[in-house]
């Protein structure tokens, strides 16, 4: 078993603002609980002479949409910088899902450029395990890493801003089966019939261009809580969140630097507020009360 935390003394390497660090024959890679660290088991040395070569990525919670945004997609342009110096470099997944695909695509990534099984000879590339948001220490390296990671989407952005309310329901699809929740939205429109509006449904979005342009033209959004506000807040530019619940970031950025510092640039590099209601009725009644 192979132990690689930040400040371990295996091998190591920096590629621009990335530190990483190579594994030969990975087998099974996890996380610990204190997630700081990446856990690897190899296979016994092999002979074949053919060594693939993958970079890794996925953590422990891969399958929840923000954790893999923050703790992973932000590694992607690490990937590309890898395929420079190593033109046959495979990006390994644990799984497929929509949401990584579409990340994967927005960088230049294809299908055929990710694979979901590790040969046993290869040679491994994993980037420091400082990305946990559930980890409460807060790297320089990482604040960077996020901030570049931001900076990314602005050429995706609207030059046009949109009168439209737009209204994000939260989606169903592909949701992590740990924190699942739902909010009866469909109604919110009513509440602001004085005001053009517009529903935007994630789940058919096929091109994330398509969704950082809906988002970053709009001036007012309403949306739940969690991923929806942190992966989208980080699409948005000039715009006012208005937020359903308060049992999400509210909670989780009292304890979680990572969480902290996503808001915080949300804020000041986005130039977007938001504010929070508890309820779906606490926001609709704030809304018929303002639209009277």
């Amino acid at each position: 078993m192979v132990v690689l935390t930040d400040t371990c003394d295996a091998p190591q390497e920096r590629i621009g603002i990335y530190k990483i660090f190579t594994v030969k024959n990975v087998k099974s890679y996890t996380n610990d609980t204190n997630f700081n660290s990446w856990i690897i088991d190899t296979f016994d040395e092999t002979t074949d002479e053919n060594m693939h070569m993958y970079f890794i990525i996925d953590t422990l919670f891969d399958r929840a949409f923000s954790h893999w945004v923050f703790e992973c997609a932000v590694y992607l342009d690490l990937f590309l910088l890898l395929r420079e110096k190593y033109p046959n470099i495979k990006l390994h997944l644990k799984n497929k899902r929509t949401f990584k695909l579409l990340f994967c695509r927005l960088f230049g990534i294809k299908e055929e450029d990710i694979v979901y099984t590790l040969e046993s000879s290869n040679i491994s590339i994993f980037p420091s395990p400082i990305s946990f948001m559930n980890n409460t220490n807060l790297p320089e390296e990482y604040v960077e890493q996020l901030r570049v990671f931001f900076l990314r989407f602005n050429e995706y952005k609207s030059k046009v801003v949109s009168p439209v309310t737009l209204i994000m329901p939260r989606q169903s699809k592909e949701n992590y089966y740990g924190n699942d929740r739902s909010y009866k939205t469909d109604t919110i429109g009513e509440s602001i019939k004085s005001t053009p509006y517009e529903y935007f449904h994630t789940d058919t979005v096929t091109d994330l261009k398509d969704q950082i342009n809906k988002v970053s033209s709009a001036n007012t959004i309403i949306i739940t809580d969690g991923s929806p506000l942190l992966v989208n807040g980080m699409f948005a530019q000039n715009a006012r969140f208005m937020v359903i619940d308060v049992s999400q970031t509210v909670d989780q950025s009292t304890f979680q630097q990572k969480m902290r510092q996503i808001l915080k640039n949300i804020r000041e590099l986005n130039n977007v507020s938001y504010e929070y209601y508890n309820t779906v009725d606490d926001l609709r009644n704030y809304l018929l009360d303002k639209h009277k």
